[in-house]
């Protein structure tokens, strides 16, 4: 059998991993209808099921599980293995797949980096192939922004590189699909920094960077920065909940020790809040929080906390609410 198996945190890396096998394998059948995508939650038994079933013009078959749940359980989730007894679900699905003949190929993904003892890993690191991608810390990104250059053959010089990291962030579907547009406008010619500046948007991360730093040093020009966000098509009800999650975390920043323990301690205490923090992020966070008086800062956590509330329930019109926020912090 030819076992896939990609996992980590760098959930994009995870999913081209997975499409790219996935179609390459395919592509070997002579119909698509000996290849099955199986949902998350599915069983090890439905997966085995799945992969078991004979062919209709193959001898076997290809059967792929997204963001498969059951190599990564939750914390609390215990099922009785049918061997030993004791609760291990993963040991169980080992088992399983185990069973899978040789003529079927089995692709899986998982949004997270398993463990060396996980016995899905193991058994597939025995008889296939297990990769795993890890989150990027800033410094890889330019270097895989430089890679993606060259695969899909954009001229852009490493000042470019870094200005369009420095726009778009750590968002790595985003990043890809700018330097896709990067290529179609380049038409075969030589970018720079100035064409990266004046050919992609700054993302609604960055925008809300820039109307905090105006709301801590210079609340008159907060409300420029908010039309600017909102001329380029953000939502005002993200930009109110990025403003609001963003405050809250400059106030921990404010809070945080220096050097290195401050940034564990920030990365940390926002491990479960979404989307991990970037390296780049904790660092601005750091930097823009000894720039700004804490209590300030509580004092427009609180009220823009509020006030969005207040326009979730229905009583602020979304734009309105970001508006008042923005305006009383100029009083």
């Amino acid at each position: 059998m030819g076992l896939f198996l990609f996992h980590g945190g760098e959930s994009y890396l995870v999913e081209r991993a997975f499409n790219e096998t996935w179609h390459r394998l395919i592509g070997t059948l002579e119909s698509e209808l000996d290849a099955e995508i199986l949902d998350s939650d599915s069983s090890p038994a439905d997966v085995l099921g799945a992969a078991s079933s004979v062919g209709f013009f193959n001898a076997g078959r290809v059967v792929g599980v997204r963001e498969w749940k059951t190599l990564a359980p939750r914390p609390g989730r215990r099922t009785r293995s049918t061997k030993t007894g004791a609760p291990d679900p993963v040991s169980d699905a080992a088992e399983v797949l185990a069973e899978v003949p040789d003529a079927t190929h089995l692709v899986l993904s998982a949004g997270t980096s398993l463990g060396p003892s996980n016995p899905v890993l193991a058994l597939v690191k025995a008889r296939g192939e297990a990769r795993e991608y890890q989150r990027l810390r800033r410094g890889d990104l330019f270097g895989w922004a430089a890679q993606r250059c060259r695969e899909v053959g954009l001229k852009l010089d490493n000042n470019g590189q870094r200005a369009l990291v420095d726009a778009v962030g750590d968002d790595l579907r985003l990043l890809d699909s700018e330097l896709e547009k990067l290529h179609v406008y380049a038409a075969g010619r030589a970018l720079n920094a100035g064409d990266v500046r004046a050919l992609v948007p700054d993302t609604a991360e960055h925008q809300i960077w820039d109307l905090t730093d105006s709301l801590i040093s210079d609340p008159g020009r907060a409300a420029v920065e908010l039309d600017r966000a909102l001329a380029m098509g953000e939502p005002a009800g993200r930009l109110s909940y990025m403003l609001v999650r963003h405050v809250r975390l400059l106030l921990a920043a404010s809070g945080a020790p220096a050097g290195a323990a401050g940034a564990e301690a920030l990365t940390r205490a926002f491990a479960g809040d979404g989307r991990p923090l970037a390296e780049y992020t904790v660092k601005k966070a750091l930097e823009q929080a000894r720039r700004a008086d804490p209590a300030r800062l509580e004092a427009i956590y609180r009220r823009a906390a509020s006030v969005e509330a207040a326009s979730r329930r229905g009583e602020l019109d979304e734009e309105a609410a970001l508006r008042l926020v923005v305006m009383e912090a100029a009083l």
